[in-house]
């Protein structure tokens, strides 16, 4: 009998979450895919006459505190981000390069829109918990990010593995000097550990003019505030450390 958990790595991406149940923000298995252990992580094997462990309880309990994170963070009623093909590829070769060498590179991206809401990043943690056994932490700026940070500390104290950093922007800008820090101290966290770092900024989409020539003019000047790159608020020892954590951060410093 195969075991779910050993076929995990080469099932579907669109479907990150295969073999839990996910309904109304509570998390489950789903145990009549784990015959072998009815769920349990478990199994007696007559030929050693001994009791074998699997990974599937260790990864459970990674994906069960990034849920539990995700409905802390957004409204209950929101779904984790889907997924497409493109990004499915390109994300399950990162991490297959990033199992057989943790010191490769997150990557910067951007998404557009004029509510905040969740990145693609929380799939990515999920699909890296999950399927393929690693400690991923997700920071999301504006939201409940000093608890967030504060758990990414605590990971790296008691983790031996490094973990994959997630940092998202779901507002629109990283002038709030509070912001600026908890990026920097999160840039340098990494940088120090050889940790992964994957950003991403939000950017706001264009809306109508407004009629006033007065308040054209102050959205003229806000404009030109926000067209500011985001990681230009930061320090230039943080500016020069983020290269050495994430690709493609360039036009964003």
């Amino acid at each position: 009998m195969t075991c779910f958990v050993e076929q995990l790595k080469d099932l579907d991406n669109h479907v990150p979450c295969s073999g839990l149940e996910l309904t109304g923000g509570k998390l489950s298995l789903k145990k009549d895919l784990f015959p072998c252990c009815q769920g349990e992580g478990l199994t007696f094997h007559k030929s050693c006459s001994n009791y074998k462990r699997c990974t599937l309880v260790e990864r459970y309990a990674k994906i069960k505190l990034l849920v539990g994170q995700f409905y802390r963070t957004w409204n209950p009623s929101l779904p984790f981000p889907p997924i497409g093909q493109g990004d499915s590829l390109k994300y399950n070769r990162w991490l297959t390069k990033f199992t057989e060498n943790p010191q490769a590179k997150g990557y910067a991206i951007q998404q557009k829109s004029n509510h905040p809401r969740p990145s693609i990043f929380w799939t990515f943690a999920m699909i890296a918990c999950w399927k393929f056994n690693r400690s991923a932490q997700v920071v999301s700026l504006g939201k409940n990010y000093s608890q967030d940070l504060n758990q990414l500390i605590r990971t790296w104290q008691t983790l031996e593995e490094t973990p994959i950093v997630f940092l998202e922007q779901p507002d629109n800008g990283l002038w709030k000097k509070e912001y600026g820090q908890v990026v920097s101290q999160v840039i340098n966290m990494c940088e120090k550990s050889g940790a992964p770092l994957w950003l991403s900024f939000n950017q706001k989409a264009p809306g109508p003019e407004p009629k006033n020539s007065r308040l054209q003019q102050v959205e003229a000047r806000l404009e030109k505030f926000r067209k500011r790159p985001p990681l230009q608020w930061l320090g230039e020892d943080s500016r020069s450390r983020v290269v050495h954590v994430c690709r493609g951060v360039e036009k964003f410093l």
